[in-house]
This record gives structure tokens, C-alpha cells and sequence, in this order.
């Protein structure tokens, strides 16, 4: 029986794999061809059946080795990619187009993909306990206001309202930082 290569590469890593590379990721960071590799996995692995968890750490990975390699990878093609990713773990896709949104040279392809997904991401119930999310989608839009203007400006409106409709989020869900947040993300909620 011949499979498709989505499912091909899904089955192959075992969640207890994607578990130790993603750990060992976390612990001493990506070489570069270990960042190629987290991304490719992510994009075989989007089109395959694949549960929250994985899509989770999927993300995870593809996020922070988007930082790594920026400069060698269409940023544009990956998002679309990992969409479906996103669908099963929304949390971790907004981190990662949080993370994305920082290089200094999206084309403007990119800056709307970026600015819609977030606009499809506020309709969607957000989990009480999580500031940390509100925290990356306003971190992503400020990134998207500073950086691409003149890519959204006929957006700017609607995104400004969108901040600060995540600022009110956040103030309505408590001032205090939660536990182990990043500096980062600590000082963006007070």
C-alpha cells in the first residue's frame, strides 16, 4: 500500500520522539539543519491526521526555528502550510505568528496572511486561564503596526480596535502575571 507522504512522515515520529526532539530543541536550541528539519516535519506532518498534542509541539518547534532560519525560507508558504496545524492547536499558532511577524522583511503576502489569521483566531473561545495567548496576539499585531503600515493600512482601524479589545482581555482576566511567564509577556500584561 503506498501512502501519502503526510501520513508517511505522521506515522514514522512517534509522539514519545517528537517529545525528545522537541525537549532537546528547548534545552540547547536548533542548528540549522535541525531547524530546516523541525520545519519540514511541520509542513508533512499539517497535511496528516495528527491530534492537539502533536500539532501543539509541531508548532512549537516551527516557531522557534523561524527564528533560526528567517533568511532561508519562504515565511508565506510555511504559515499556509500550517494552518491545519493551527486549527488543532490555536494557542501555539499564535505564538508562531507572533514569532514570524518579527523578521525585518516580509513581503506584504505575508503581513495579511498574518493580520487575517489573527482576525480568524478573534472569534474563536479563548481559555479563561491563558493571558499568555491574548499576550502573543497583541505582541503580533503591535510587530504587524510598527513594522508593515503601509502593508495594512487599510486595516488599521479594525487592528487597533483588535488590540485593544485584547488589552481589555487581558485587564478583565487579572493584573498578576502568571506563574513562569516570560519577562516578556509579564510586562506587556501590567
Amino acid at each position: 500500500m503506498v501512502r501519502a507522504p503526510a501520513e508517511a512522515a505522521a506515522s514514522t515520529i512517534s509522539l514519545e520522539t517528537l517529545k525528545t526532539l522537541v525537549d532537546s530543541w528547548r534545552r540547547r536550541g536548533f542548528t540549522p539543519p535541525e531547524a530546516l528539519y523541525a520545519l519540514g516535519l511541520a509542513v508533512l506532518a499539517a497535511e496528516a491526521e495528527v491530534d492537539e498534542e502533536v500539532a501543539d509541539l509541531l508548532l512549537y518547534a516551527a516557531s522557534t526555528a523561524m527564528r533560526k532560519v528567517t533568511d532561508l525560507v519562504l515565511v508565506f508558504p510555511n504559515l499556509m502550510a500550517w494552518s491545519p496545524l493551527g486549527e488543532k492547536a490555536p494557542r501555539r499558532f499564535v505564538h508562531l505568528l507572533a514569532a514570524v511577524s518579527r523578521p525585518v522583511m516580509l513581503d506584504s503576502e505575508t503581513v495579511r496572511y498574518i493580520y487575517d489569521a489573527l482576525q480568524e483566531l478573534r472569534n474563536r473561545p479563548l481559555d479563561a486561564e491563558c493571558r499568555c495567548l491574548l499576550v502573543e496576539a497583541i505582541f503580533a499585531y503591535s510587530n504587524l503596526l510598527r513594522g508593515y503600515l503601509e502593508d495594512i493600512k487599510d486595516r488599521l482601524e479594525s487592528a487597533v480596535a483588535d488590540m485593544c479589545r485584547l488589552y481589555g482581555e487581558v485587564k478583565k482576566r487579572g493584573t498578576a502575571a502568571p506563574e513562569g511567564a516570560s519577562r516578556r509577556n509579564a510586562c506587556l500584561i501590567l
